[in-house]
């Protein structure tokens, strides 16, 4: 795109990389910042850039001249991030969370804090914003940086709602569970995600953070004697790692439930590939929202226990 205006390169560069990857790209050294996610690229500029990268011009149509005459209006485009349009404020968070915009955040819940719970606003926009970005992904119309400033926008929305969350103190525990990112990986605002909403609602949660060994696990379980352990991971090749830990827990006679969730880990590979591997049982936790009712209904079959051995 050299030798374009500084207001089309992006969107030519973006459009290109897409191509690219449909044809098979494996890698590339890109800047993020510089780069537009296809969903955020106007449909005539989106179609004119196609055009123009693979050569589809004919007598009569220019996509490079159209492309120019469409200059003015992708500056007035870009002017403004979406969630300072004039906007109601519970579609401009939505629009902040999958778009990576921080800059308004805390004003943006600050606001909503006044119509909403910080419960209702994590169920209602943060999660639904981040089921957004996954969608996107898996459909590769959003590369992995834009998933991650998408993730760093609701750990930002999270921290401002933190204050507002009832008190640990002021319930009673409904169970306990050990959260860990497998080894080789550090991402962690998902699992974070869940840590939140657990807590939240109710359950004691021992996190014990990024890039954890299957040692560290073990050492944590026979330390706290949790309900359940939640593995998670971005990574493909953390998915595997899952495989790795469950196979070492059964050697080690672990029949703890294992919930298992991440960006690239799906229900399939869960049924077909971790749950032969352990033991015990194996959760597939798709979100936030999964978890909880996964940790509700290992609670409500540990009370039902209970009262039957009491009886």
């Amino acid at each position: 795109s050299y030798g374009l205006s500084a207001e089309l390169r992006p969107y030519i560069n973006s459009i290109f990389l897409s191509l690219a990857l449909e044809a098979g790209l494996d890698a590339a050294i890109i800047h993020h910042s510089k780069m537009i996610p296809l969903p955020r690229i106007p449909e005539k500029i989106l179609r004119l850039g196609q055009d123009l990268i693979l050569n589809r011009h004919h007598a009569g149509y220019d996509p490079l001249a159209e492309l120019l005459g469409e200059k003015s209006a992708l500056s007035s485009k870009t002017a403004a991030p979406s969630s300072w349009r004039n906007i109601p404020a519970e579609e401009a968070l939505l629009e902040a969370v999958v778009n990576g915009e921080s800059a308004r955040i805390e004003a943006l819940v600050k606001e909503l804090l006044k119509k909403y719970s910080p419960l209702e606003i994590i169920n209602n926009f943060l999660l639904k914003g981040m089921d957004r970005v996954g969608k996107l992904f898996s459909s590769q119309n959003l590369p992995l940086p834009f998933v991650l400033k998408s993730a760093e926008t609701v750990k930002k929305a999270l921290t401002c709602l933190k204050p507002y969350l009832p008190a640990e103190s002021a319930e009673e525990r409904k169970g306990k569970i050990i959260l860990a990112t497998v080894k080789g990986d550090v991402h962690d605002i998902g699992k974070n995600l869940v840590a939140l909403i657990l807590e939240a609602n109710g359950f004691e949660v021992i996190n014990l953070g990024i890039n954890q060994s299957v040692e560290e696990i073990i050492r944590a379980i026979e330390k706290s004697k949790p309900q359940a352990v939640g593995l998670s991971g971005l990574l493909v090749k953390s998915c595997w790692v899952m495989k790795d830990y469950l196979e070492t827990l059964s050697e080690h006679d672990f029949k703890i439930p294992v919930l298992c969730g991440g960006a690239a880990l799906e229900r399939s590979f869960v049924e077909k590939v971790l749950k032969p591997a352990y033991g015990g049982e194996v959760y597939y936790g798709r979100d936030a929202m999964a978890a909880l009712d996964i940790m509700k209904k290992l609670a409500e079959e540990e009370e039902k226990s209970a009262g039957s051995a009491a009886l």
